[in-house]
């Protein structure tokens, strides 16, 4: 039987590099890189709708996941036209080369695209950002709703044991050499552990599912609580995690309060995420290994 093959769109990101590496099992995968070329991977500007059209014409997908962002939001905020080329011209070239094809598309988007101001957000609140990222990355999702076969999933703090430099793996390198770590109190967020997220999207894209849907891990807290948890996972000195807020310091993007997300319609539809302690745990176990 042939193999289905699958577009990774961002492939040299974090999410993207798991991804590949896990699709790869079972179809044929061809990942994408920007703004550097890396061996293995297809160089695509996805801001040139030519190459976009070339890309997609070459390779013939039967899946498209679209993972190419600037998740840096002081960037994005400092940028704006670097963002809205990206996330929302970038995404339209995509989508209009997809459409009328019979393509499955699958769209990452964020908890930004919410103004933090109630969290447990489900798929049917009203998103209202309140940055660059979270504005740019909603006009993308409006665009993919263009397509009749494309799933917007929405995600929040991916972690794992590839990821280089982020809040979770730069805590725990911090605690592990007993330097002080500043955690904000005031952000509250749903970290989802890797593995989990690569296995819902082989889920998904496997199903009949289309439309938005939330996958995140099975926690709600501060970055503050996460910090205590990694500490207390990892066998750290808890004093040494000082409380801060976001609003403490000079940051180019605003940041929403409590993005929190609601998973029970990606339960339903069969996914699974764990808590955060429980990812810890898992992380921890790897680190090991």
């Amino acid at each position: 039987m042939t193999k289905k093959r699958v577009a990774i769109i961002g492939a040299s990101g974090f999410i993207g590099r798991s991804l590949h590496k896990q699709l790869a099992k079972k179809y044929t995968v061809t990942g994408t890189c920007y703004p550097r070329e890396i061996s293995g991977l297809y160089f695509l500007d996805i801001t040139q709708a030519t190459e976009v059209n070339k890309f997609i014409h070459k390779t013939s997908p039967d899946i498209v996941i679209h993972l190419a962002a600037i998740t840096d939001l002081d960037l994005c905020e400092r940028n704006k036209k670097l963002a809205t080329d990206t996330h929302v011209l970038g995404t339209q070239n995509l989508v209009n080369t997809c459409q009328n094809k019979s393509i499955k598309f699958v769209y990452f988007s964020t908890d930004n695209v919410f103004d933090g101001k109630k969290g447990n957000y489900n798929e049917k609140d009203i998103p209202n950002p309140i940055n660059v990222y979270g504005k740019t990355k909603l006009a993308g999702e409006q665009e993919v709703q263009k397509l009749k076969n494309a799933i917007i999933l929405r995600t929040s703090m991916p972690f794992g044991i590839e990821s280089n430099g982020k809040f979770i793996n730069g805590t725990i390198e911090k605690l592990k050499n007993k330097q002080l770590v500043t955690a904000f109190t005031d952000m509250i967020r749903s970290p989802t552990e890797m593995s989990d997220l690569t296995q819902a999207v082989h889920t998904l894209i496997e199903s009949d599912f289309s439309g938005i849907i939330h996958c995140v891990g099975s926690s709600k807290l501060s970055m503050y609580d996460a910090a205590l948890e990694i500490a207390e996972v990892f066998g750290c000195e808890k004093n040494l995690i000082h409380k801060s807020k976001s609003t403490d310091l000079q940051l180019d993007a605003v940041r929403p309060y409590d993005t929190s997300l609601n998973n029970s319609l990606a339960k339903k539809n069969g996914l699974k995420f764990c808590t955060f302690k429980e990812g810890l745990i898992k992380l921890k176990k790897q680190m090991t290994n």
